[in-house]
This record gives structure tokens, C-alpha cells and sequence, in this order.
């Protein structure tokens, strides 16, 4: 077994100070390894027989046993760091930063206890002796001659498991919610109904009176809240109770372009906006123009565009006739658009998703060539309500912030933006320009100071360089260097920390944007996190949890990436990942209701109403009023009577009676 000593022991043994051993180690008088101790920091170890007899000779009078127990922790932790490590076994970075500091206080204690026993004295008193001095150092540990006893065992092995303090955690995660009452209780409250955690408690606890007396009575709502939080992934509580629609957008891995493979004028990107400013038409009408735009998908720049009153396809094939004359060239490739009617026209784009194959006449729809076929471009068009799959979104982003915001009527795309001098400068009308005052103006700044911007796109390399410059270069490829060979943990780099989100974990590593995800990464969603990872090797990252420091899984770079015009059979392969992904939510959450389908929540509910309206505590708050129609009878019900048989009275006598009190009299004081 190698036995290695610090630089410190090394100069008690030799007669001279560590600083005369470092140096020896720099000039390479000795031969030294550079490792990282159990604080993970640099320390240079040297190997006991690099001197002589004599000085190891000493090392073994003086370290005695010691030298046995840190031969055994130096060849655990080696085997630990190089993944070799006995079964069952965790290795050290798997523990959070309080298990490892732990781990270090009873490494360093068992050490320093075996070199206290071998003073004068009987081995018994040395460590009681020993087991007194660290009670009164550390007044708050419990400490006895059988906790050395283990904690030394556990050194000796390398079982890290037995140094760190577990005392009331062995029920981490888990609560007294019967198994049968959670499966129920899930099956309700994952619903689109979004029932409440205590609606959804008593539905549930009336199928347990009914079912599952044994589950009685149920925890609090507390306990089921602080379930759902812990059980219940936030994307599947999305899918469940928001619905597959609002999943697919909080959600749902996406995929992400590549911009670092076109050329110019491969791609040109299409839509309609509507201006951020008001001007006058011929007319005199005070309005907003739209404004009909071209974007190249490599550079960002507006290839072509056209002002006008109106939104419509005419507009659309006006700007693309401005962008083949203006860049000389049409598109290469492909012309990618959203849904709209002024794309989607039956000459222009064809019909897309509205054609109809025979009209309501019976006849078949007249469809010539369209203006795509001709050019021999193919359109493709955006799925709806996804604006991130089109750059020119991001370009009239910067449209209005860089150029609209210069005219005094800007209005903004809300009622938040809008300036309060609006209204005044409208209602004078001094300041408003007029379309073709616009139409001069806006054609020279998208010209000449928009496309001559800094390019802000997705190339990092590009970052910093006119868009115009970029669009005049033919072609950018980005090249990701790799290096085959692992280097140990503790040299890989760290970032900060990140969230996990749809696209998995996305971060910045030398100023390129990078993003890992896979299957399994969707199960920390919304989970605070950092990533280890060799810069040489960036096909897969480590992750670890940002809180605790405890190694959650290992994550590959993200596959969910696609250029324009990608082969069919690649993108449908990473459609395919997203059905996957899809799938197994789908699944999780139909584990969860499945105890709930054939439950009825209205019944339950209905049984309680019906219990409590027949209940003793109902019964007793009912007010008693005297009931003086009986309306299915149609008559006044008999009512008892005092004193003797109602069959005894004499009605007759009784208005005589009366009568007689009256005096004989009536209201006019005639005789009766």
C-alpha cells in the first residue's frame, strides 16, 4: 500500500521547512502529485519513498496505526473519485455541501482521536478522556466511545453513508396520505375543472366513508398541498389541470433553428405589420398604415417591403417584387410565411389549408399557377400562434423601437406605450405626416439605418458586425471543436445557476449559446440547477442540483434543433422526440386519474348535502314555523285542539257565543 505525506509532514521528517520542500517539488527534486483533498483543494502529495530509510522509518514510530487509517482513507477516496467504489456505495459529490462537511468533521476526528490514543495510558481512559474534550469543544454533539468506534469502522471502508447524520429524515418525502385516498384524491383534482386541494379533500373523504373507512381520518389540507408539490411534476399539474394546449406552451421541448448553415437569401421570411404611428391619408383620414415585409433569415436585414393603407395579398406581392429588385436576386430557396389570407391566396401561395377540393357547385376550384411555382420557390407556412419560428417578428421588434418611436405620433403596440402628448399633437395636427411623407421616410431609415445595424441574431460569431456585412457574406458555418478524453470531476467547470425549462438547460459557454436536454430532464422542470462540464467535450454535461449540490443525472446536447428546409426524415424524427415526451406526461397523468375515472364528483357531492340536510345538526338549526295552508291538500290542515275530542264541539254554539260578545251589534249599529 503507497503511503503519501503532505509537504508540512515531509519537513518534520526531513529537519526543514515546507517552503524548502516546495520549492524541491517545483524544481523537481521530488516527485509530488497535485491532488485535491477531501475541502476540494490543491495539495501536493509525495510519496513516502522518495525518502530515505531512515526518514521512514521515523514516519512509521510516529504515525503508528495513523499511517494504516490514512493509507485506507487515501485509497477509498481514490477509488471514489475514479468511480470505482464498493456496491451500493454513493460517491462523494452525490452528497450535498452539509453531508460532505460532515463527512470531512468525523474524518479528521477519527484521525485525530487514533493519534490521541497512542498517548500514555490505557486505551480505555484515552478515549473516554478523548470522547469528554470533544463534548466540551462541541457542546451540541452526541458523542461516546461506541459512536468512534462506528465512525472509525465507516473510515476505514469508505462507508460515507455512516458519517453523515440522517436523524430525522429517514420519511423525507413521504406523508400519512393512504395510498388508496392519494390515488382517488388525484383522480379529482386533475381535472379541467380545477377543483380546489379542499374541495377536491372532501370528494374524497366522501368515497373513503363509503370505500375506505380503515383510511380515516384524512390528513390535513396542508399535507395534500405539500403532496401535490412534491409528487405531482409542474408540468404534468399543467397538462392535467391547464390542458395539452397550455402544456405544449409552458412546456413542451421545442425546436430550435439553425442559422449558422444558410447563406444570404436562402430563406426570406414574410408578414404584415401594422405601424406604431399615425399618419394622414389623401383623404385627410388620420390612420395606420401597414406596412408589408421581407426579412433575409441569415442576416436579419429587410430584403424588400411596401407601404400601404390596406392589408392585403397585393401588398405582400408588391413588397416581394421591391426585395427582387432592390437585392438583385430572388429567394434561393424558400419563402416562409404564417397563415395568413395575404399569403394563402389562390395565385399568389395557393389556398394551404383552405383548399377545398370540389366547391359547394360541385365544380373543382380554379387554381393556376401560382407566383410561388413560377419563381420555383417553395412557400412554407408558420404553425399558427407560434411567432417564435419567424424572425421577421423579432425584426419589427426592432423596427419600432429603433425607427417608429422617432415620429411624434408613435402610439406604441398598447395602451401602456402610448405618449401622453399623443392626443395633443393628433388634435392640432401640426405634427402628423402624411403617407408619403412616411412612405419617403421609412424607405430611407429601413434602408440605410435599420439593415446597417448590429446584428443581433442567433450566430454568435456574427455579434457585433452590420447586418448589411453579414448579409453580403455567402456563406457562415460555426464549427463546435470536441476532445474525446474525460478529465476527472473535479477539473470540469461550473455555471452558474440556471432553471430547467422547456428547451432543457440552455447557457452560455464561451459566448455560445448551448442547450441540453433529454427525456429525463423534464422530470426537474422549473428546478433550480448548475452543470458541470468539460470545455474539450461538450456533447454532455453533468447536472446538479443548485441547492442541496447532490448530482441529479447526466444531460446531452439537445437534438431538438433543425435548419430550414431539414430533410423530412430528420424532422421526423425529432417530432417524434416531442410525441415521446408527450406520451409519457399522457401516461403519468392517466396513472394518477385512473383511480378517479369511475368516480362521479357530483354524487359524492350529493351524498354530502343529502347527509347534512339529515344530520342532528341540521335538524337542530331548522327554525319550527306553523304551517297554516296545506297546498297539496288544498284546505287548512287540523290542528290539535286543547281540551277534549274535536268530535265534541259545537261550531254553532260557538258563533252564538260570539255573537253575544259582540253585543248583537253590527259595524252600523243596526240589530242582527
Amino acid at each position: 500500500m503507497n503511503i503519501t505525506v503532505t509537504p508540512e509532514q515531509a519537513a518534520s521528517l526531513l529537519g526543514c521547512h515546507s517552503t524548502t520542500i516546495l520549492r524541491r517539488i517545483t524544481s523537481g527534486k521530488i516527485q509530488a502529485t497535485l491532488t485535491t483533498n477531501i475541502r476540494n483543494r490543491p495539495e501536493y502529495r509525495i510519496p513516502l519513498e522518495e525518502f530515505g530509510l531512515d526518514a521512514q522509518h521515523r514516519w512509521y514510530m510516529q504515525q503508528g496505526e495513523k499511517a494504516e487509517a490514512t493509507a485506507t482513507l487515501e485509497a477509498a477516496s481514490a477509488a471514489s473519485k475514479a468511480g470505482k467504489r464498493p456496491p451500493g456505495r454513493k460517491e462523494l459529490d452525490a452528497y450535498t455541501v452539509e453531508q460532505r462537511g460532515q463527512i470531512a468533521f468525523w474524518m479528521d476526528t477519527v484521525a485525530e482521536w487514533r493519534e490521541f490514543r497512542r498517548g500514555s495510558g490505557k486505551a480505555e481512559e484515552l478515549d473516554r478522556d478523548f470522547v469528554e474534550r470533544l463534548k466540551a469543544r462541541h457542546p451540541g454533539l452526541q458523542i461516546s466511545k461506541a459512536t468512534l468506534y462506528r465512525k472509525w469502522q465507516a473510515v476505514r471502508t469508505g462507508d460515507w453513508d455512516s458519517l453523515v447524520e440522517n436523524r430525522g429524515k429517514a420519511r423525507k418525502g413521504q406523508n400519512s396520505i393512504h395510498p388508496a385516498v392519494w390515488e382517488v384524491f388525484c383522480g379529482i383534482y386533475l381535472q379541467q375543472t380545477k377543483l380546489s386541494v379542499e374541495r377536491s379533500m372532501e370528494l374524497t373523504e366522501e368515497w373513503a366513508m363509503q370505500n375506505a373507512v380503515n383510511a380515516l381520518p384524512l390528513p390535513s389540507a396542508a399535507t395534500f398541498q405539500r403532496a401535490v408539490r412534491e409528487k405531482i411534476p409542474p408540468e404534468t399539474l399543467c397538462f392535467t389541470r391547464e390542458g395539452p394546449r397550455e402544456w405544449w406552451t409552458l412546456y413542451s421541448p421545442y425546436i430550435a433553428r439553425r442559422y449558422g448553415n444558410m447563406v444570404s437569401n436562402q430563406m426570406w421570411v414574410g408578414d404584415t405589420y401594422t405601424l406604431d404611428i399615425f399618419t394622414v391619408a389623401e383623404s385627410g383620414q388620420v390612420h395606420r398604415m401597414y406596412l408589408s415585409a421581407w426579412v433575409d433569415a441569415r442576416s436579419g436585414i429587410f430584403t424588400g417591403w411596401s407601404l400601404s393603407g390596406e392589408s392585403k395579398s397585393q401588398n405582400s406581392v408588391n413588397a416581394l417584387r421591391d426585395g427582387c429588385v432592390r437585392q438583385g436576386t430572388m429567394p434561393l430557396d424558400n419563402l416562409y410565411t404564417d397563415n395568413g389570407r395575404e399569403f394563402l391566396t389562390f395565385d399568389f401561395g395557393g389556398r394551404g389549408h383552405r383548399a377545398k377540393a370540389v366547391l359547394a357547385n360541385g365544380e373543382k376550384p380554379f387554381q393556376p399557377l401560382t407566383i410561388m411555382q413560377r419563381m420555383e420557390v417553395e412557400m412554407t407556412n408558420a404553425i399558427p400562434k407560434n411567432s417564435r419560428a419567424k424572425v421577421v417578428e423579432r425584426s419589427f421588434k426592432a423596427l419600432k423601437d429603433r425607427v417608429m418611436r422617432l415620429f411624434p405620433t408613435f402610439t406604441g403596440g398598447s395602451p401602456a406605450e402610448q405618449p401622453e402628448q399623443l392626443k395633443a399633437i393628433l388634435k392640432s395636427g401640426r405634427k402628423v405626416p402624411t403617407d408619403a411623407e412616411a412612405r419617403d421616410t421609412l424607405d430611407k431609415l429601413i434602408q440605410y439605418d435599420l439593415n446597417y445595424s448590429k446584428y443581433d441574431g442567433p450566430v454568435v460569431k456574427d455579434k457585433g458586425k452590420r447586418k448589411i456585412d453579414v448579409y453580403n457574406e455567402y456563406s457562415v458555418r460555426e464549427k463546435v471543436p470536441a476532445d474525446p478524453a474525460v478529465l476527472r470531476l473535479m477539473l470540469m467547470r461550473s455555471t452558474r445557476p440556471l432553471k430547467v425549462g422547456r428547451a432543457g438547460v440552455v447557457t452560455v459557454i464561451n459566448g455560445v449559446p448551448l442547450k441540453f436536454w433529454n427525456a429525463d430532464v423534464r422530470h426537474y422542470m422549473d428546478r433550480r440547477v448548475y452543470i458541470r462540464y468539460d470545455p474539450a467535450d461538450l456533447s454532455e454535461v453533468r447536472l446538479y442540483d443548485a441547492e442541496t449540490d447532490a448530482y441529479l443525472m447526466t444531460v446531452e446536447r439537445s437534438p431538438l434543433e433543425a435548419d430550414y428546409g431539414e430533410d423530412p426524415e430528420v424532422l421526423k424524427e425529432l417530432l417524434k422526440l416531442q410525441r415521446q415526451t408527450q406520451r409519457a406526461v399522457r401516461n403519468e397523468a392517466r396513472a394518477l386519474q385512473a383511480r378517479g375515472e369511475d368516480i362521479d364528483p357530483v354524487a359524492l357531492a350529493l351524498d354530502i348535502a343529502a347527509r347534512n340536510a339529515a344530520g342532528p345538526v341540521a335538524k337542530k338549526n331548522i327554525k319550527q314555523t306553523q304551517i297554516l295552508y296545506d297546498r297539496e291538500a288544498g284546505q287548512a290542515p287540523s290542528l290539535p285542539v286543547a281540551v277534549g275530542d274535536p268530535g265534541d264541539l259545537d261550531i254553532a254554539q260557538m258563533n252564538r257565543n260570539y255573537l253575544k260578545w259582540m253585543e248583537g251589534a253590527d259595524d252600523d249599529g243596526e240589530e242582527i
